[in-house]
C-alpha cells in the first residue's frame, strides 16, 4: 500500500503522490536503455450521498526510454474502471492483465464504458537544471480539436516545468494547463 508516481514535476498528471495510499501490485524490467513498467492499483472512495464505498481499479504501462545520458522520454497508457458497469457487476479485467495489450482496444472489444488515458512525457537534465514536461489525453476528437469548437469532451493537459539547484537554492517554476473535466468520467464513481 503506498502512493506512486511519474514524471519530474512537483506534481504529475498522471499519478501523484498527493492522494491517499491504496494497494497495488507493480513490475519493473530494464534493458539497455528501456524501462517497462506494469502497476494494477485498487482504489476506493466513500459515496457521501449514499454512504456507500465505491471501488475502482485501473492497470497501468510505463515505457521509458533514456534517448542520451541526459534525455528522456516515457510513454504511459493506463485503464480506470469500476466492478460495476451499469448493472452488471463484474471484478477486476482480467483481459487488463496482459502485459502487451493495448488498452483502448481491448477495452472496444470488452464493451465497457472504461476510462482510458493516453501520456507523454519528457525530461532533459543539463549539470543541476531539469526541464521537463507531460501531455496527457483522457479523451478527444482530433476533428474538433482543429475545428476549435471547444467542445467539452476534449480533455487533456499539458505540464511544463524547470527545476534545479544554483548553488545552496534550490528552485523550480512549473504551470499546469488542464482542460475540464480531464479527470471526470461518464458514472458517479
Amino acid at each position: 500500500i503506498d502512493n506512486q508516481f511519474f514524471g519530474e514535476g512537483y506534481r504529475s498528471l498522471f499519478q501523484s503522490d498527493q492522494v491517499a495510499p491504496n494497494p497495488f501490485a507493480m513490475m519493473r524490467v530494464n534493458i539497455w536503455r528501456l524501462e517497462y513498467g506494469l502497476l494494477y492499483q485498487v482504489f476506493n472512495e466513500n459515496n457521501s450521498l449514499t454512504k456507500n464505498r465505491l471501488w475502482k481499479f485501473a492497470a497501468t504501462h510505463y515505457l521509458s526510454y533514456n534517448v542520451t545520458k541526459n534525455w528522456n522520454v516515457g510513454f504511459i497508457e493506463a485503464v480506470f474502471f469500476q466492478p460495476k458497469d451499469g448493472s452488471f457487476n463484474r471484478s477486476f479485467e482480467v483481459e487488463y492483465l496482459n502485459p502487451l495489450v493495448f488498452f483502448r482496444p481491448q477495452e472496444y472489444s470488452l464493451g465497457s464504458s472504461d476510462n482510458v488515458v493516453l501520456g507523454l512525457q519528457t525530461a532533459y537534465s543539463h549539470h543541476s537544471h531539469t526541464v521537463y514536461g507531460q501531455l496527457l489525453l483522457d479523451e478527444f476528437v482530433l476533428k474538433e480539436i482543429r475545428g476549435r469548437s471547444r467542445w467539452w469532451a476534449n480533455k487533456y493537459g499539458v505540464q511544463f516545468g524547470v527545476k534545479g539547484k544554483i548553488r545552496k537554492m534550490n528552485y523550480r517554476v512549473e504551470t499546469n494547463i488542464m482542460r475540464p473535466y480531464v479527470y471526470a468520467h461518464i458514472n458517479d464513481g
